[in-house]
């Protein structure tokens, strides 16, 4: 969790900050700002000490530089990430599994004990019956009677409290399993994007090749959004961060609801499309001319966004790697016709 910061140790933290900045010669660039802000407040130790040794060192802190800095203290690698959430889902399956067995045993043991009751009752029964012959008062029938009832009811409390046992324990399980439904889910999206991640890429290619196999049509698209390389060194992180988004949302809003768009890796998105190669190359174009409409503006200047697209065709008996090769060959071919483009593997010179 976040600390909060009151305004006096934000103004302070602020007072050194930007002096320092301009003494070095460290543009003020919300990755440096944010870099240093921790830097100065000094809560994270891993950033003080690094940064120490670096400024006793006279290191020239530099856009490179920066980068890393940036790149190793705030942006978590998406191999990184996608560990951590298998981490996560695992513990949590583990402790789903763990708390639906102690549940399902407490329920049995009440069902146990309560046929042991039941059974118990019957005895009894036959016991008041005997009773019944052998009383010669009124009151001593009453008293039977009485008795009678009272186990009665008793047996039908214990019923009833193993019934509601039951429903309870069914209404625990349908919460338990949502849990596991939800790790599984988070274990699988981006948490930039909310695009499927490339773990889920990887285990929906493997579902896709298997349903190849059996003769239906699928198609790869990748996707590389154009000089993202340079827009990042212009403009900084978190902007490409924001950049990302956007046409990731524009991907997911072009496609149609049988797709599967992907984040993956960086600027790189992939969709696994079912259907053949005419109808892939018209939801492609669909997703370019969505992306180059896209009004992106940066410190007052608009900045033209385009992306360029390689599709494969998911070819019976080939594995996922052949696809994506062919994906990505059709992708830099687009790339080296002007970018901006899409290119199937039909465009690829033969022999490439």
């Amino acid at each position: 969790m976040t600390e909060a910061l009151d305004n006096t140790t934000t103004k302070e933290v602020v007072r050194q900050l930007l002096p320092f900045l301009s003494r070095k010669g460290i543009p003020i660039t919300p990755e440096n700002y944010r870099i240093w802000f921790e830097y100065f407040l000094g809560r994270k130790e891993e950033i003080k000490k690094t940064l120490d040794e670096m400024l006793a060192s006279d290191v020239v802190f530099t856009s490179e530089v920066s980068d890393k800095l940036y790149n190793k203290f705030f942006v978590r690698d998406l191999v990184e990430e996608d560990t951590q959430k298998l981490k996560i889902e695992m513990e949590t399956a583990d402790s789903v599994s763990r708390k639906a067995s102690e549940l399902l045993i407490n329920i049995m043991k009440d069902i146990l004990g309560s046929a042991e009751n039941t059974s118990g009752y019957g005895d009894k029964l036959k016991t008041y019956m005997d009773d019944m012959e052998k009383a010669k008062r009124l009151e001593d029938m009453q008293n039977i009677l009485k008795n009678v009832l009272r186990d009665t009811r008793e047996t039908a409390n214990q019923s009833y409290v193993v019934h509601k046992k039951l429903e309870n324990g069914g209404e625990e399980l349908e919460v338990l399993n949502a849990e596991l439904v939800n790790a599984r889910l988070e274990a699988r999206t981006d948490n930039l994007t909310t695009l499927a991640n490339r773990r889920a890429f990887d285990e929906k290619m493997t579902e896709t090749i298997e349903l190849a196999r059996q003769g239906r049509p699928f198609c790869l698209l990748i996707l590389d959004i154009d000089h993202f390389k340079k827009f990042n060194d212009e403009c900084g992180h978190l902007i490409g961060d924001k950049l990302l988004k956007h046409v990731a949302k524009e991907i997911q809003g072009a496609c149609p609801s049988t797709a599967i768009p992907c984040r993956y890796g960086g600027e790189e998105f992939a969709v696994i499309f079912s259907g053949a190669l005419d109808a892939a190359t018209v939801t492609a174009e669909k997703i370019r001319l969505a992306i180059e409409e896209i009004a992106f503006t940066v410190r007052g200047r608009d900045i033209d966004v385009t992306i360029s697209i390689g599709i494969a065709s998911i070819q019976k008996g080939e594995g996922t790697k052949d696809v994506i090769a062919r994906g990505d060959a059709a992708m830099y071919l687009a790339k080296k016709c002007g970018r901006n483009n899409v290119k199937t593997e039909k465009d690829i010179p033969a022999g490439a």
